[in-house]
């Protein structure tokens, strides 16, 4: 690691408890239905990271430690108008001076629930390192391939995102209201509303991906590579938002094994099966075309848990 690296990195670290904070507040207003203040806080630190970082890289020359100087910065200023917005809209949520002495049967379930997700996001992040790895031994032409598309791809992740993080919060309410039948309308209304918008926003995606990766400066082979990655993603995509949609459900009723397994499951069939194709005929597609396999997979955990009914019997509280 270069000095300039471990400098980004070292001061980087320092707004991980800012990252927390505001994470845990934006759980806590969505939860409550208010999902606009969490957007203003993003678009607070967002503007503020901009400005910083021309002020202290084009004008006060820190380089790249005033990158990550800045970045933290607005973190911290982000994380501490989302506790001051918390106190002022919600004080019945704010820490009572006996907290930590009855807070502990809470912590327990926050652990149960979190700690799942928590072990598959490490594993899937440790996984796609490996994957990584497979992808530059193809060579320059995937590497930029794969860099450009994945760019993309985070936008088009962004509807199915979206519905997962909602349908968490609906179906939480309303369970504790004991509606079920509103769970399954909602979960219902949402699974038509994902697949449209996937559909739509898939369709766009492959009518001008060839325009838009070459935003990222590419051409040839790392063209034609990225843009082969992008179809095959975007004809799977409908997978991966009934995957997001049920893994919400499965998520607010209080049941995160499910999501967790599907997610591990998906790693696994994907880094095995393009390792597996890597010496084949396929060669350096096996990195996108083992994206059917692995999707299809945690789709269908997701779904048929949710399917099952099981869900109905969970008990958070």
């Amino acid at each position: 690691m270069s000095g300039e690296s471990r400098s980004y990195y070292c001061i980087y670290s320092t707004g991980l408890i800012f990252q927390f904070i505001y994470n845990v507040t934006y759980g806590i207003l969505r939860a409550h239905g208010d999902s606009k203040g969490g957007l203003i806080f993003l678009f607070l630190s967002s503007v503020m990271n901009v400005f910083l970082d021309l002020l202290l890289v084009a004008v006060i020359p820190l380089g790249v430690a005033g990158a990550a100087v800045a970045t933290v910065a607005s973190q911290a200023v982000s994380a501490g108008a989302s506790l001051l917005y918390l106190r002022k809209y919600f004080p019945h949520l704010w820490p009572r001076s006996d907290f930590f002495k009855n807070c502990w049967k809470e912590a327990a379930q926050v652990v149960r629930l979190s700690v799942p997700l928590i072990i598959q996001s490490s594993i899937t992040a440790g996984g796609f390192v490996v994957l990584q790895r497979l992808v530059n031994s193809f060579g320059p032409a995937s590497i930029q391939g794969y860099a450009a598309m994945q760019k993309v791809e985070q936008i088009a992740y962004i509807p199915a995102n979206a519905f997962n993080m909602a349908m968490g919060s609906f179906v939480g309410q309303n369970i504790g209201a004991r509606m079920l039948d509103r769970v399954e309308r909602g979960f219902n209304a949402t699974m038509k509303m994902g697949g449209v918008s996937t559909i739509v926003l898939a369709a766009i995606v492959i009518a001008f991906a060839t325009p838009v990766l070459q935003m990222f400066n590419i051409s040839g082979d790392a063209l034609i590579r990225g843009r082969e990655h992008l179809y095959i993603l975007m004809v799977c995509s409908i997978f991966n938002c009934i995957s997001s949609v049920s893994s919400g459900l499965l998520q607010g009723a209080g049941g995160c094994e499910a999501p967790a397994v599907a997610g591990f499951v998906n790693l696994l069939v994907r880094v095995g099966s393009a390792y597996l194709m890597a010496g084949t005929f396929v060669d350096f597609r096996c990195i996108y075309v083992s994206i059917p396999f692995s999707w299809g997979a945690m789709c269908a955990i997701n779904y048929f848990r949710y399917r099952s009914g099981k869900w109905k019997r969970y008990n958070i509280v």
